[in-house]
């Protein structure tokens, strides 16, 4: 899923990453190219967390 949204993103021209929308749950204004940027860094934080469950880094004591 994660390759054919790439594709479909990186397809996108300038004009449409200004287009707008209206987030639903907090009803701010972003813009696509915004959207994109919180996304990339929202899964790259996901990642560092299970990288770290994985490597043990995260246990409780």
């Amino acid at each position: 899923m994660h390759q054919k949204l790439a594709i479909l993103l990186k397809g996108l021209n300038d004009e449409e990453l200004k287009r707008e929308f209206v987030h639903p749950e907090c009803g701010k204004i972003y813009t696509i190219k915004e959207t994109i940027g919180v996304y990339a860094w929202h899964s790259d934080h996901n990642l560092a967390h299970i990288m770290q469950a994985i490597t043990g880094k995260g246990k409780y004591n």
